[in-house]
């Protein structure tokens, strides 16, 4: 009888363990490949905001490149922010990835 528990304990901690790293490299897995990929339906124009109220000068300025599109693989349209450079190369119709920062 005191074999049978110890072989249950022992069966217990491994899938305890074995799930632990089964979750670690899930995780590595869908960290590594968190993005969108989605079709450029319509490039809106740059916005700016100033950072400060009192500045009239640029050195304050932040600037949003929003483009209209759809998910690629949802097909949810939205409006999505892009880099500078990516704004500039988008194209309407274009399929473009976007990575979290």
């Amino acid at each position: 009888m005191s074999y049978a528990i110890d072989i249950a304990m022992v069966l217990l901690i491994f899938f305890f363990i074995l799930t632990a790293v089964i979750n670690i490299s899930n995780y590595r897995i869908a960290k590594r490949s968190h993005y969108i990929e989605i079709f450029v339906d319509r490039k809106i124009p740059i916005k700016a905001e100033s950072r400060d109220a009192g500045a009239s000068d640029d050195s304050c300025m932040i600037y949003h490149y929003p483009v209209e599109g759809r998910d690629s693989t949802s097909g949810y349209a939205s409006i999505f922010y892009i880099g500078k450079e990516k704004y500039e190369n988008a194209e309407v119709g274009e399929k473009i990835r976007i990575t979290p920062c």
